[in-house]
């Protein structure tokens, strides 16, 4: 098996980024979907399947915690 490339998504349902390296832990890719959008008038955790227009957004880490949101 080979690896050919390494992607990372910060935010569920949004674009990830390619990563030159990354960490596992027993959770998988270290970051990977680590933040959500919450829906705050219906309550819950959305994702594409509500919000098509999440797929449109860029998200990639500015370090450890922090992720920066990128529109088209």
């Amino acid at each position: 098996m080979k690896v050919s490339q390494l992607w990372r998504y910060p935010v569920k349902s949004m674009v990830g980024s390619k990563e030159s390296s990354c960490s596992l832990d027993i959770l998988g890719v270290t970051g990977d979907r680590m933040w959500a959008v919450r829906d705050l008038d219906n309550g819950g955790i959305r994702g594409a399947k509500k919000f098509g227009e999440l797929m449109q957004l860029e998200a990639r880490f500015v370090d450890d915690h922090q992720v920066e949101i990128l529109s088209p």
